[in-house]
């Protein structure tokens, strides 16, 4: 069955995705001149580490960082945008990566936000993006897409966390930053990462765990987020719902395939109560925090409307799936690949 709803504050979802001021700064052109330069760190800075870039062209020679966690790579030989990896050992002795991903030439840190943001980006360990680089996949990010797993890692560290984010800005690969050495202290920015240390051991957490809880396209239902009234909801609309898709375009008409789907396909929409719905080959993900409930009134007493965020790479934050007790349910998706276009996919539910 096909339902068509027209709710104006639903109709549209704009990707309205800033570009990142930096993730390398620069036009990503190959001069001469052109490097990459950052710190490493992890609230302290990474003294004689080794930082190696994995490009889509080429892959740059290996530089020692400095004691203040400072390096700098030439890239005049290489192909962006890359996949970095610092190589280190820590106070214990024992051998630890962290990685970030670089847009174009500039600035381009490598901290363990950085490592959450590829697991972000990616969907995956960000160690498998430089083990298995794909560059035809790392190409084809966009700013929008880096910006929403930006956005993903902060409202991590915020709702499931408690780091404070104050001071984190809306880019952590691009912001520069002094880290902390034994003779100074670091700076507010790199007090973000002593806090994240901290944080992860208060919750019983490594690094790696917190890579797996943003970077996991299907969490179970005992993951982070997938609790109390979101996995009831998730439950109780699990299923799965034969539609129509309907792609709504602004004037003038846009195309009538957004994201590889069709305008009038049939299709099926997949609700699980592992919190996921997937429409066709793409996994949409609950994001943390996003629930709301909207209790009707008058008429519509005892009527209510669900709404959560859902996220997945080339999707704006914003995408939603909304069901209407009295109507039906809707997902909405903004496509950050063609513009500002919505996605409509009506299912019904009992």
């Amino acid at each position: 069955m096909k339902i068509s709803l027209r709710i104006p504050s639903l109709a549209i979802v704009i990707a309205a995705a800033s570009l990142l001021s930096a993730c390398g700064g620069g036009d990503g052109s190959s001069s001469a001149a052109a490097t990459v330069s950052g710190t490493a760190a992890t609230g302290v800075a990474i003294a004689s580490g080794t930082v190696t870039l994995k490009c889509v062209a080429g892959t740059s020679g290996v530089v020692t960082t400095n004691a203040d966690g400072s390096f700098s790579v030439d890239v005049s030989g290489a192909t962006l945008p890359c996949v970095g990896r610092v190589d280190y050992k820590d106070a214990s002795g024992t051998a630890r990566k962290l990685h970030t991903f670089i847009k174009s030439t500039g600035t381009a840190n490598i901290t363990p936000l950085t490592e959450l943001l590829l697991a972000s980006l990616t969907g995956a360990a960000a160690t498998n993006a430089f083990d298995s680089f794909d560059g035809t996949a790392v190409n084809g990010f966009t700013a929008a897409q880096i910006k929403a797993a930006a956005d993903a890692v902060k409202l991590y560290l915020q709702t499931v966390l408690g780091v404070d984010t104050s001071n984190l800005g809306d880019d952590p690969i691009g912001t520069k930053f002094a880290a902390k050495t034994g003779t100074s202290d670091g700076d507010k920015f790199d007090k973000i990462l002593d806090d994240l240390k901290a944080k992860l051991g208060t919750a019983g957490k490594q690094l790696a765990d917190a890579e797996t809880d943003v970077g996991s396209g299907a969490r179970s239902s005992s993951s982070v987020g997938c609790t109390g009234k979101v996995a009831a909801f998730f439950s109780k609309n699990s299923g799965t719902y034969p539609t129509t898709v309907q792609i709504y375009t602004p004037a003038p008409k846009g195309p009538s395939t957004v994201a590889g789907l069709t305008d009038g396909a049939a299709t099926n929409v997949i609700v699980k109560n592992d919190c996921t719905v997937t429409i066709g080959s793409r996994v949409l993900t609950y994001k943390d925090g996003s629930y709301e409930e909207f209790p009707g009134t008058g008429a519509d007493v005892g009527k209510v409307q669900v709404n959560v965020v859902i996220t997945a790479p080339g999707f704006t934050t914003f995408s939603t799936y909304e069901v209407f007790t009295s109507q039906g349910s809707l997902v909405s998706l903004g496509d950050t690949t063609t513009g500002a276009y919505g996605n409509f996919f009506m299912t019904t539910h009992n």
